[in-house]
C-alpha cells in the first residue's frame, strides 16, 4: 500500500521526530536520493538548546502537516 509521494526536498518519516516513537515502514526511491537518519531524542535536546532551531524545524513539520492535509482532502474531494 502506498500512503503518498515524496518530492524533492520533501521529507518521509518525520512523524516519528514528534514523539520518538518507531513508525515501521519503506521508502523506495524513484530516483536517486540523500537519507539522514539519527536519534529523535538528540534532535529534541538540540531544539531545546536552541529555540530558533527548535522553531524553524517546527515550522518545517508544520508545512509539511498543512501539506499532506491539503493533498489528503483534495483527493476526499475528487473521489465524490
Amino acid at each position: 500500500m502506498s500512503l503518498g509521494l515524496v518530492g524533492p526536498i520533501e521529507i518521509a518519516g518525520w512523524w516519528a521526530l514528534l514523539d520518538g516513537q518507531v513508525y515501521p515502514a519503506s521508502v523506495t526511491a524513484l530516483t536517486p536520493m540523500s537519507v539522514a537518519a539519527f536519534e529523535a531524542s538528540g534532535l529534541t535536546l538540540l531544539m531545546n538548546l536552541d529555540p530558533e532551531i527548535g522553531y524553524l524545524i517546527h515550522r518545517r513539520l508544520s508545512g509539511i502537516l498543512f501539506l499532506q492535509y491539503q493533498t489528503a482532502l483534495q483527493a476526499i474531494k475528487t473521489a465524490m
